[in-house]
C-alpha cells in the first residue's frame, strides 16, 4: 500500500469511519445506464471518492502509448458499474506515484467512447472513461476484493459492461494458448468461451512460454477492459493461479 513517506503532505491511513465523510456522486451512479444520475457523453463530473485498484505501468507495445491508465472503483463497493478507467489523469503532486489503495476525490470529463479513430465499436459497445481527471488525495483504504464472476458474463458487451473497469476473478479457465501479435500485445482466448473473450497483457508482462496451449487455471483475476472485445487483464502473474 502507498505509504505516507512517499507522498509529501499526504494523509495517513484512515479508519473505516472516514469513508462516511466523503459522501457524494459515485461511479456506479454516473456509469449505470439505468441510473437516474447516468451521464451523457462528454459531461463534467465530480466524484466524492474513488479508490485505485490497478495502475498500468507496462508498455507492452514499447512505444510509450500503451501505459498510464489508472483503474478506480467506488470505495468499499463491488457493485455492478462501480469501476472505471482514468485516461491521462493528473493525480497528486510532484513525486507522487499512484498505488492501489489510494483514495481520491476526482474531477474530470465523463466519456462514453463509441470509437477509436475511424473504427467504431460494434454491437453498441462503448468505453466509459474519465478524461484528464484531476484529483485530491484523501486517505488510504483497502481496495474492494476481486468480485467472482463467470466467464459467461463476458460473452457479450451487454452482459459484461457492468464489470468494465472493475477487478474480477473468473474460476476454472482453460486457455487455447497465448499469441503475440508481433507488436507486443499478448492475448489468449478462453477455450470454454463462446465469444472472443481474451486474457491480455495490457497491465503486466505475460511470458508466453510459461502458459502453453491447454493450460488450466484455477482462477484468473484482473481488470475487465474493452477494445472491440471484452478482456480480462491480470495485474501481475500472481493473478494467474494454476490448477
Amino acid at each position: 500500500m502507498f505509504g505516507c513517506s512517499e507522498y509529501p503532505g499526504g494523509d495517513g491511513p484512515h479508519p473505516p469511519a472516514a469513508l462516511a465523510i466523503l459522501q457524494g456522486t459515485t461511479i456506479q451512479e454516473i456509469s449505470n445506464p439505468e441510473s437516474p444520475k447516468h451521464l451523457a457523453n462528454t459531461v463534467s463530473v465530480s466524484l466524492a471518492s474513488a479508490v485505485i485498484t490497478a495502475v498500468d505501468r507496462y508498455d507492452e507495445t514499447a512505444d510509450g502509448k500503451s501505459q498510464g491508465t489508472i483503474y478506480v472503483q467506488d470505495v468499499a463497493s463491488s457493485a455492478p458499474f462501480s469501476g472505471i478507467s482514468l485516461f491521462k489523469p493528473g493525480l497528486g503532486g510532484h513525486g507522487y506515484r499512484p498505488a492501489s489503495g489510494d483514495v481520491f476525490s476526482l474531477q474530470g470529463l465523463y466519456q462514453e467512447n463509441k470509437s477509436i479513430g475511424n473504427a467504431r465499436f460494434p454491437n453498441g459497445g462503448v468505453l466509459p472513461q474519465i478524461f484528464q481527471p484531476v484529483g485530491l488525495f484523501r486517505f488510504e483504504a483497502q481496495p474492494p476484493e476481486p468480485l467472482k464472476i463467470e466467464a459467461s458474463d463476458l460473452y457479450t458487451f451487454q452482459t459484461g459492461r457492468k464489470w468494465l473497469g472493475m477487478v474480477v476473478t473468473i474460476p476454472n479457465i482453460t486457455i487455447a494458448g497465448f499469441t503475440n501479435d508481433g507488436r507486443g500485445r499478448v492475448t489468449a482466448p478462453i477455450a470454454s468461451s463462446k465469444s472472443s473473450t481474451l486474457i491480455t497483457n495490457e497491465i503486466c508482462n505475460i511470458p508466453i512460454e510459461k502458459f502453453p496451449p491447454g493450460t488450466a487455471f484455477a482462477s484468473v483475476t484482473g481488470v475487465v477492459t474493452y477494445f472491440f472485445d471484452l478482456h480480462i487483464a491480470p495485474r501481475s502473474l500472481d493473478d494467474l493461479v494454476l490448477k
